[in-house]
């Protein structure tokens, strides 16, 4: 129940933050954001990762840029009555996509992308890591299990609900304008990865 709890809170702000933060701030906050911490990152990791993570934001961009192929206007028969209708609305939803608030939370959308791009750089390094730490968590209990060494599910359950929790603020964390520093990604993931061998070694 906890866990479910958990996980609700945390999307629900998630939500709430989403739909806010275009509105505080302008979309300039949030490129700016996106250079300072691209910067940071070369500074820290080198130029190459901080390469390779504004590549991968392109590519994500241009996925979402993508559309399908459109109908031919000729294939489509125009009713004389509701073309005026059509045109309205149509003004009216370009003039609503060019507001201040789509544009920041376009320019928002941006940022979750570039550090999400950061995550998935770090997470073949971090998917090995699991693998490991999984096998020696599957050992650990196996010798616990010969030994006759009572299980503790009260730290599973501790473990599942502390690893949702940093799931959950790994989410949130990348959509907040505010500086992130280039570790706390890698360290978020680290404790996920440690948190996924105390479950397993725990389970019940």
């Amino acid at each position: 129940m906890l866990i479910r709890l958990t996980a609700i809170v945390s999307l629900s702000v998630l939500l709430i933050l989403v739909l806010y933060l275009p509105s505080a701030f302008p979309p300039q906050r949030f490129v700016a954001q996106i250079r300072a911490e691209h910067i940071a990152s070369a500074d820290c990791w080198g130029n190459p990762y901080a390469g390779r993570v504004l590549s991968r934001l392109f590519e994500y961009q241009a996925a979402l840029a993508a559309q399908p192929a459109s109908i031919h206007v000729h294939d489509v028969q125009v009713d004389p009555v509701a073309q005026p209708v059509a045109n309205s609305l149509g003004r009216v939803r370009s003039q609503l996509f060019q507001s201040s608030y789509f544009r920041s939370l376009d320019t928002l959308t941006m940022l979750a992308l570039y550090r999400l791009a950061g995550i998935v750089e770090w997470w073949p390094t971090f998917a090995v890591l699991m693998m490991a730490c999984i096998v020696d968590a599957a050992v650990r209990r196996q010798i616990k299990r010969l030994e006759f060494a009572r299980p503790h599910p009260e730290w599973f359950v501790a473990a599942m609900g502390v690893a949702i929790l940093l799931i959950c603020l790994l989410a949130v964390a990348c959509v907040l304008p505010v500086q992130l520093s280039p570790l706390l990604l890698p360290a978020m993931l680290g404790g996920v990865v440690w948190l996924a061998g105390q479950i397993v070694v725990h389970y019940a």
